[in-house]
């Protein structure tokens, strides 16, 4: 996020607030100056809007190179269990279904034929193939079952 920080400089800051809420909060020669106390606020005020800017600078490049590498939106919901990079290629449409149906195959390589490659695996082991925007088919490789399931897409409606 920022270039340079770390863990230890975040402690330090962290005391530094804790002393400044102290000593300005204190009674008697060690109370401190409310001048001084609301200029130091608002220096670190002012730093954490910097903070935060550069932050969410760096949020949009990574989401952007995230997709020019892997081709997805990184806050798709349908690629959150995803263990395998989620590809473009795993897009089937209604006919793969049919065809699916129809000769049932007895094996995985054999569905993976009539579908093709996977979107990607998830973590419970089944692969899973898109079919729109807003469904998916989820397959058990072992099981051969499998379920088409609905999906909201939130992100490309924003």
């Amino acid at each position: 996020m920022i270039r340079g920080l770390t863990w230890g400089n975040v402690r330090w800051i962290a005391l530094f607030l804790t002393f400044l809420c102290m000593i300005a909060s204190a009674d008697g020669v060690y109370k401190l100056n409310w001048g001084i106390a609301s200029g130091a606020w608002a220096k670190l005020q002012a730093g954490w809007q910097g903070f935060d800017k550069a932050s969410r600078e760096t949020a949009k490049k990574i989401d952007a190179e995230t997709q020019r590498r892997y081709g997805y939106d990184p806050f798709d919901p349908r690629v959150s269990n995803c263990i395998t990079a989620p590809n473009t290629q795993g897009k089937i449409t209604t006919q793969h279904l049919v065809r699916l149906r129809t000769a049932h195959p007895a094996n995985f390589d054999a569905a993976a034929k009539v579908l093709g490659e996977s979107y990607c695996k998830v973590s419970s082991g089944n692969e899973i193939w898109l079919l729109g925007n807003s469904q998916v088919l989820e397959m058990n490789p072992l099981t051969m079952s499998y379920i088409l399931k609905e999906t909201r897409n939130e992100s490309h409606g924003n």
